[in-house]
């Protein structure tokens, strides 16, 4: 046995423990400071454009849907400026930032609310710090993958339950 190396053994399950504590730091550096500073840039380059209301016809059809979220305050910015390429819309807390002309009478609209309507809740469930940590996480755990989010995939089911049963709606 003399002249071999002794060779140390990273037990799997501590490799694991640590992969997902660096995930965790990772999701958190990225989430929040990523989600504030981009949070900032929409306020920026939409500063100029009104931000609506939605009609009180639509927020009273809606509100069933969300009961703890006041619909009163949601503000749309519609044509904002800042929206990825390839995405229709971003939501920061109470603020739902359009890439596209808004208009509530537009069927494509009313799933896209749908959807945003699902982050608003969430950011009031979280709380903005913690929504944009929960984010940067899920988004590096799915590999940079929009789709494999877990707060994209909740909005993504309810948008296609609601808008299958609710078509009276728009």
């Amino acid at each position: 046995m003399s002249g071999q190396r002794k060779i140390f053994i990273i037990p799997a399950l501590l490799i694991k423990a640590i992969r997902t504590v660096i995930s965790a730091v990772a999701g958190f550096v990225f989430g929040s400071i990523a989600g504030w500073i981009y949070y900032g840039f929409l306020l920026a380059v939409n500063a100029g454009k009104k931000r609506h209301s939605l009609s009180p016809d639509i927020t009273n059809k809606l509100q069933k849907w969300y009961p703890s979220v006041d619909l009163g305050k949601v503000r749309i910015v519609g044509s904002a400026k800042g929206v990825p390429r390839g995405k229709t819309a971003v939501t920061h807390g109470n603020s739902i930032f359009i890439g596209e002309k808004f208009s509530e009478n537009n069927c494509n609209n009313y799933e896209l609310l749908l959807h945003e309507l699902v982050h608003v809740e969430q950011y009031k469930k979280y709380g903005k710090g913690l929504f944009y940590i929960l984010y940067g996480f899920q988004y590096l755990k799915a590999g940079f993958s929009y789709h494999g989010i877990e707060l994209e995939k909740e909005a993504f089911n309810y948008e296609r339950r609601q808008s299958n049963q609710s078509q009276e709606v728009w």
